[in-house]
């Protein structure tokens, strides 16, 4: 497979060595299946510091480029006057860079027990450099399994952000699969295209394979109907995954930019293929009421969909979605603030001083193991 420098796929971790297919005998000591965290986490920006040619990522650059190419980045800052003036003046430096993924760490750490997540679904990543450096950050940590691969493919948005998946199981390999694993389904929106949906498919301990979709719809600053695009998108990859395998394990995650008023006409659109995360999580942390705050006003941004057909007529899997464990992840002191009103929420990450994480609260559920 070859690799150039933008719009390819990039999949890393033991895999870069050239190990494709690891047993699950080699990665679970334990002879019963055990349980899978998977969490969803939109990340706010984590962009390296270094410019990534054909994209506009002046914003999170050094200081010391930015005084270099003075005339460059005239040429393309934002024209809103605040973003001009972080993407002038913002020196996103490689000490700040390091901070941002120390605090990322430390909020999935311990939003996950000190373990992490199994699969680690993530939004607002700007490429494979910046994906292997959170891994390897993981990884460095005391935990009981290690990731193997840090999963991306560079899509088409103008800023360059995209969608990634860590992943401790190893990607499903089959020789009689001519498909793509993983691969990026582009998502059009009139003429122009915008952040696809990433799928991967992995070996569960059992060895069976479960397909994972991350998406990033579009945000509300588009109109609504870009977000229907993007979830009858979601429909059709499902679709197409239970063709070739009738019995194929899906789930969706990431962030959906649908809003509260929005989840109605959402569910209406979704219902015959999925089971939402919103509908399950029942027990949050008091004054914590969505995964994201804007304004004082909460959304249910970051979701879960669980495919219908295996919630309802796969009993007999080696794996189910436990829906009691649906849980918006707020235990790390660092990712959160209390606002105004006294409400808990997000702490995004500040340049200034050094605090917060992201904009975000992450979404975690357990598939369980029936041993």
């Amino acid at each position: 497979m070859r690799i150039n420098k933008r719009n390819k796929l990039f999949y890393s971790g033991l895999a870069a060595a050239g190990i494709f297919l690891i047993s699950t005998a080699f990665l679970f000591s334990a002879k019963k299946n055990r349980d899978i965290l998977i969490m969803t986490y939109n990340l706010e920006n984590l962009f390296d510091a270094i410019h990534d040619e054909g994209k506009n990522d002046y914003t999170y650059l050094p200081l010391e480029f930015k005084k270099r190419n003075k005339t460059l980045l005239e040429k393309n800052c934002p024209s809103n006057p605040n973003w001009r003036k972080s993407c002038l003046e913002m020196d996103w430096s490689e000490k700040r860079l390091k901070d941002k993924i120390d605090r990322l760490t430390r909020s999935i750490l311990k939003n996950s027990q000190g373990q992490c997540p199994d699969i680690l679904l993530v939004q607002e990543v700007e490429n494979q450099r910046v994906l292997q450096r959170l891994m390897q950050n993981l990884n460095a940590q005391k935990i009981q399994h290690k990731y193997l691969h840090a999963v991306l493919v560079e899509g088409e948005d103008e800023r360059g952000i995209d969608t990634g998946i860590l992943s401790k199981l190893p990607l499903y390999r089959d020789v009689k699969e001519e498909s793509q694993n993983p691969i990026l389904h582009k998502l059009r929106l009139d003429n122009n295209l915008t952040r696809g949906i990433l799928q991967a498919d992995f070996l569960l301990p059992s060895g069976e394979k479960i397909s994972v979709l991350n998406f990033h719809f579009p945000s509300q600053m588009n109109p609504w109907e870009d977000r229907v695009k993007g979830l009858e998108a979601m429909n059709r990859i499902a679709e197409e995954i239970l063709e070739k395998n009738p019995r194929g394990l899906i789930i969706a995650g990431g962030d959906s930019n649908v809003i509260t008023t929005e989840l109605p006409r959402m569910r209406e659109i979704t219902k015959e293929h999925w089971a939402v995360s919103a509908d399950y999580i029942i027990r949050m942390e008091k004054k914590v009421g969505g995964t994201h705050n804007y304004h004082g006003e909460w959304s249910m941004l970051d979701l879960f969909f669980l495919h219908r057909r295996w919630v309802d007529s796969f009993g007999d899997a080696s794996y189910i979605p436990d829906g009691k464990s649906f849980a918006v992840a707020t235990v790390c002191k660092l990712q959160k603030v209390k606002n105004k009103k006294g409400q808990i929420v997000p702490e995004r990450y500040s340049h200034p001083d050094y605090s917060g994480v992201s904009d975000h609260f992450p979404v975690k559920f357990i598939l369980k193991a029936k041993n």
